[in-house]
């Protein structure tokens, strides 16, 4: 595999929730399926779609992703004890 792919599955966001190992020639693959950012835009979508049913459809995605980046940033940060 490229640099590249595995550098973007490294950012934050596009590691799996459920990481599933699979190999693929010689190289272990560990980065199949739903992304964490996919994952809780779909959760935000759901909550969204449901609490305002006359949204347009661009604008309940948009929205989404942007609830679901924000949540990753937030996660990111350093915990304060």
């Amino acid at each position: 595999m490229e640099n590249g792919i595995k550098e973007y599955f490294q950012e934050l966001g596009n590691n799996p929730i459920n990481p599933l190992e699979i190999k693929l020639g010689y190289e272990l693959i560990q980065f199949i399926g739903l992304t964490k950012r996919e994952y809780f835009a779909g959760l935000a979508m759901q909550s969204l779609i449901v609490s305002n049913p006359k949204w347009h459809t661009d604008a309940v995605a948009r929205f989404s992703i942007k609830i679901a980046d924000d949540l990753l940033k937030e996660l990111d940060k350093p915990k304060n004890d």
